[in-house]
C-alpha cells in the first residue's frame, strides 16, 4: 500500500493490528533502513522467537522457517508488516522475495505487507527487482481526500469529541482543503491549532483567517492563494475601478488581491441589491427540501445514508425535531439556529449571519449574499432542526405533568430564575409565570406556554454542542433584567 505522506498508512496499519485474528501472528517493522541480518533479527524478535547474539544468515533463516512451520502445523498464519518501505534498499528487497519461497505444498507461510510513500512505486520498477515485483499479489494506492471527504472527516471528528458542527463554517472548510490539500495529517495540525487560537479568541467559530495564520505556525511557510486566471484578474481590476482604488490595487502584491477580493465581496454585493452592478448572485439550490435536509444535518454533526425516508423522522431517531416556522430576519436572528430557506425556488441552508451579510449552503456550493439581497428573494418561511429535551410530546402548558416540566424547571434554574420544583412534576400556575417572564427576557411572546421556540432558547442557556446562527453573542434566557428572578418562588 503505498500513499503520500500523511494520508493515514501506519494509522490505517494499526487499525489493522487491532483487529488482528487470533490465530495470525504479526511481526512489525517501523524502521527499514537495516542490514538483511538486522531485519531477519527483528524479525524473529517481533514473532518472539530467541536466536543467539550475532548469529549468522543461514541461522537465522533456519530458525524462522522453523518457526513458519510450527504455527502452520498449529493452524496458525504469520504476516511481516514492514512501514516505510520506500527506504528498503536492493538486497534486503531480494532477500524479503527469498522469503516468499518459504512453503508447504499447499501455501506460503509467510505474507508480506508493504507500507511506503509513492517512492515506493519507482524502487519496484527497477529492472533488477523484477522479480520481486511480480510476486506482488494486491495493490492500493491510498489518495488524499477530496473536498466532501474533508468537510466529512473533519465534522466526524467534531462529533465524536462531542463538539458542535457549526465551529467550522463552511467557508472554514474550504480554506482547510485548499491548505492541507486534503491530507489528513495536516488537516489535523492546522485545525487543532486553529481551534486553539479561536479559543484565545474568545470566539465560538474558527474564521478562515484564524485558520490560516495557524497554518502559518504548524506548517512554517505561508500559505499561498491559488492564482488567478487573467481574464479573472483583468475583470476584477475593472469592477473595482468602477468603485475607486484602482490606483491602491496596482500598488498591491497578487497575493493580496484575493483576501481583498473576498472581503469586499459583501459590498459589492450590496451594490447588485441596490441595482447599482447589473447582475445577481445565481443561488444554486436542491431542487427537493429533503435534499437540502442533509446539509442541515450536517451542521448538527449527523449524516443519514437513508435517503427514502421523510428527514423529519430521521430526525426523531437522534434526539432531534423539525420546526417549520413563517416569519422575517429579526425571527430567525431570535431563535439563532441554521435553517433552510427557499430563494428563487431553490431550497439552500442558511448557516450563518453577520452584519455584513448571510451564508448559505447547498451541497458543495456555497453563497454569500447580503442581509437586503436576501430579504428581497426570501419566501419567509423556514425549516430548521432543534434538540428535543426529555419525554417531548409538544407545547407544554398549565396541568401537563412529565419529565419535560421537570427540564423546564430546571434549564430556567441554569439560567438563574430560581424556580421551585413543582409538585408531581406538574406545569402550574407559578412555573407558567415564570416561563412566561423568561419568554418576554428572549423577545418571545409571553404565552406561559412553553412552546418550540421557547425551548429552544431554553436549550441556548449552555447549549455548547448547539449550531447557531450568529457568530457570538449571550446566550438566550441569560439577558433581561435580573432582578425580576432573584426570590422568585
Amino acid at each position: 500500500m503505498t500513499g503520500e505522506v500523511g494520508t493515514g498508512k501506519t494509522t490505517l496499519c494499526r487499525s489493522l493490528l487491532e483487529e488482528i485474528p487470533a490465530d495470525v501472528e504479526t511481526a512489525f517493522v517501523l524502521n527499514p533502513l537495516l542490514t538483511v541480518q538486522e531485519l531477519l533479527a527483528t524479525i524473529l524478535d517481533e514473532l518472539g522467537v530467541e536466536h543467539p547474539d550475532n548469529a549468522g544468515m543461514k541461522t537465522l533463516v533456519d530458525l524462522l522457517n522453523e518457526h513458519l512451520l510450527k504455527c502452520h502445523a498449529a493452524g496458525k498464519k504469520c504476516v511481516l508488516i514492514i512501514d516505510e518501505a520506500q527506504n528498503l534498499v536492493s538486497d534486503v528487497l531480494e532477500q524479503l522475495r527469498l522469503l516468499t519461497n518459504l512453503e508447504t505444498n499447499q501455501r506460503k507461510l509467510l505474507q508480506i505487507i508493504l507500507l511506503g510513500q509513492p517512492e515506493l512505486l519507482d524502487l519496484l520498477k527497477r529492472n533488477e527487482l523484477r522479480q520481486f515485483n511480480q510476486r506482488i499479489t494486491a495493490r492500493y494506492h491510498l489518495e488524499a481526500l477530496n473536498f466532501e471527504e474533508t468537510c466529512e472527516y473533519i465534522l466526524h471528528r467534531l462529533s465524536v469529541a462531542g463538539g458542535n458542527a457549526s465551529v467550522f463554517p463552511r467557508a472554514t472548510l474550504k480554506r482547510a482543503y485548499h491548505i492541507s490539500k486534503g491530507i489528513p495529517r495536516v488537516i489535523n495540525l492546522v485545525c487543532d491549532r486553529a481551534l486553539l487560537g479561536t479559543y484565545a479568541q474568545g470566539q465560538y467559530r474558527v474564521s478562515p483567517e484564524t485558520l490560516t495564520q495557524a497554518a502559518r505556525e504548524v506548517l512554517g511557510l505561508p500559505i499561498q492563494h491559488r492564482n488567478l486566471p487573467v481574464w479573472l484578474a483583468t475583470a476584477g481590476v475593472l469592477l473595482l475601478s468602477l468603485i475607486g482604488g484602482t490606483a491602491w490595487l496596482l500598488a498591491r502584491s497578487a497575493d493580496s488581491f484575493l483576501p481583498w477580493l473576498e472581503s469586499s465581496t459583501p459590498v459589492i454585493q450590496e451594490l447588485t441589491s441596490q441595482g447599482q452592478v447589473a447582475q445577481q448572485a445565481d443561488l444554486t439550490g436542491h431542487a427537493n427540501l429533503n435534499h437540502a435536509y442533509n446539509d442541515l444535518f450536517a451542521l448538527w454533526g449527523r449524516t443519514f445514508e437513508d435517503q427514502l425516508t421523510p428527514a423529519c423522522d430521521l430526525a426523531g431517531d437522534i434526539g432531534l425535531g423539525c420546526y417549520a416556522i413563517s416569519t422575517n430576519l429579526k425571527g430567525l436572528q431570535n431563535l439563532d439556529r441554521p435553517a433552510i430557506v427557499q430563494l428563487d425556488g431553490n431550497w439552500l441552508t442558511l448557516s450563518q449571519m453577520t452584519d455584513a451579510g448571510v451564508t448559505l449552503i447547498a451541497g458543495n456550493r456555497q453563497h454569500e449574499i447580503s442581509q437586503a439581497s436576501f430579504q428581497q428573494r426570501w419566501s419567509g418561511q423556514a425549516w430548521l432542526l432543534w434538540q428535543l429535551p426529555p419525554g417531548w410530546s409538544g407545547p407544554v402548558q398549565l396541568h401537563d405533568q412529565g419529565e419535560t416540566v421537570s427540564w423546564i424547571k430546571a434549564r430556567l434554574n441554569v439560567a438563574g430564575w430560581q424556580v421551585m420544583a413543582p409538585e408531581n412534576n406538574q406545569f402550574n400556575e407559578q412555573l407558567a409565570e415564570q416561563v412566561s417572564s423568561f419568554q418576554a427576557s428572549v423577545g418571545l411572546q409571553a404565552s406561559g406556554i412553553a412552546d418550540v421556540p421557547t425551548l429552544i432558547h431554553l436549550n441556548s442557556i449552555d447549549g455548547s454542542v448547539i449550531p447557531r446562527l450568529l457568530p457570538a453573542g449571550l446566550p438566550a434566557g441569560l439577558t433581561g433584567d435580573a432582578s425580576k428572578r432573584e426570590g422568585s418562588s
